[in-house]
């Protein structure tokens, strides 16, 4: 049993180091117990990302899939909201001596307001706005068309979101 003053749990896995959440029972376990999350996905992203492309991961987490991918990729951002989260995500950034990946605490959003924000210490990648629809239907969005004009467009933009932190219109 870990005690209560232990914030994250330092794994090493084949896709980098990672300080994960003591209590998360999704990633941070799926790291913990078989040293790799959502492996399938990883491939796929590998397989599109090249030394020239600047990735940009909106929730990142705790950067299961952007610390692997800043690896082969030119630049990476790597945005997170949860503001515990994004702690863990900093310093895995650093535990993996990535010099090429940026992190920003943020929230995507289509306009610039104040969100009120749920954490989940169990899942704490499911950490989200409060929703604005009761059982939102849940989706996975890759885009791969690729920006290309000016140094600061992103690449490759990939992202995990459910219906109600996205707003419509």
């Amino acid at each position: 049993m870990v005690g209560p003053h232990a914030t994250a749990i330092l794994v090493t896995t084949p896709q980098g180091k990672f300080a994960v959440p003591v209590e998360d029972q999704y990633v941070g376990k799926s790291l913990r117990f078989t040293g790799q999350y959502s492996e399938g996905e990883l491939q796929i992203l590998q397989q599109i990302c090249s030394r020239e492309t600047r990735l940009l991961v909106v929730g990142a987490h705790i950067g299961a899939l952007a610390i692997p991918l800043a690896r082969s990729c030119r630049a990476v951002v790597a945005i997170e909201a949860n503001p515990e989260i994004v702690e863990l995500l900093r310093w895995n950034v650093e535990l993996n001596k990535l010099t090429n990946c940026t992190v920003l605490h943020k929230a995507a959003s289509d306009r610039i307001e104040t969100l009120d924000f749920l954490v989940s210490r169990t899942n704490s990648g499911g950490s989200k706005r409060v929703p604005a629809v009761k059982d939102p239907e849940q989706f996975e969005l890759v885009l791969q068309e690729m920006c290309t004009k000016g140094e600061g467009d992103a690449g490759l933009i990939f992202t995990k979101h459910s219906a109600a932190q996205v707003r419509f219109g």
